[in-house]
Formats: structure tokens, C-alpha cells, sequence
């Protein structure tokens, strides 16, 4: 009777660890869609959307000339220490794009490419001035 139940325990468990082969093997990729293989040829579409700053609905904080400025406005703001606060900034200058370069040869034409530096240089003025101001480093993103 012991032997018995013994060879039933040893066929279950034999049982159990084949069938439990099926489920990553089912979930397996097809040969030739793996890690290697050429990624499928889709094609999506962009939308690109003009949106007036003003329909956000935000509040504007203002352009502070003097760290006095900048805190009697902070001042007024109700987060809380713990608050992760998101920020756009919208510079004045154009996109790369809206500038008048083809998406398709921004990364060979050069002076697309100067451009784009330019507007990169821009915004890492545009951010020193924000931690200048508010005497904190920015996480940018």
C-alpha cells in the first residue's frame, strides 16, 4: 500500500512538472521574432497638434526679476514638501520642425542639426536661470 501511494505521489508530481512546461512554452515567440531578428516593418502616423498655452488652463506663475519676487508668488502655491510638482516651459523660439526641416533629414543636414544645438543651448540657459532664481537644481526630463 505505502509503495503504492508513493508511485501515485511520483506520477503526480511527474504530471505536474510537465504541465507546468506548457505555460512558458505557450508564451514562447515564434522562431525568428525574437531578441535577434529584424523588428516588423508598421507604419504609424504622427499628429501633431498646435495648443494655445492659454486653453491649459494653468496658472501662470509670472517672470520673476529677483528671488524676493519668486518667493512672495511661491509663497501663494499650496503643494506640500512631498509633492511632485510638473512643469512646461514654452520658449519663444520654433521647433525644429516648425523652423522649416524636414523631420525625415534633421539627423544629416547640418544646419538643422545647428539649429537643433541652438534651441538646446536655449533651454539649458532657460533652466539655469530657473535654479538661479529659485536657488533649487531642476529635474529635467
Amino acid at each position: 500500500m505505502k509503495k503504492n501511494r508513493r508511485r501515485l505521489m511520483s506520477l503526480l508530481l511527474a504530471a505536474v512538472m510537465i504541465l507546468s512546461l506548457g505555460s512558458p512554452a505557450a508564451k514562447a515567440e515564434p522562431a525568428g521574432t525574437g531578441a535577434g531578428a529584424p523588428a516588423p516593418q508598421t507604419e504609424s502616423t504622427l499628429v501633431v497638434r498646435d495648443i494655445d498655452p492659454a486653453s491649459l488652463n494653468v496658472k501662470k506663475l509670472g517672470i520673476f526679476s529677483s528671488p524676493a519676487d519668486y518667493a512672495a508668488q511661491a509663497s501663494e502655491i499650496s503643494f506640500a514638501p512631498q509633492d511632485v510638482v510638473r512643469a512646461s516651459i514654452f520658449l519663444d523660439e520654433k521647433s525644429t520642425a516648425d523652423a522649416g526641416f524636414s523631420i525625415e533629414s534633421m539627423q544629416s543636414d547640418r544646419e538643422a542639426m545647428a539649429y537643433q544645438q541652438a534651441l538646446e543651448a536655449g533651454q539649458h540657459k532657460m533652466e539655469e536661470t530657473i535654479e538661479a532664481v529659485t536657488g533649487r537644481k531642476l529635474d529635467v526630463k
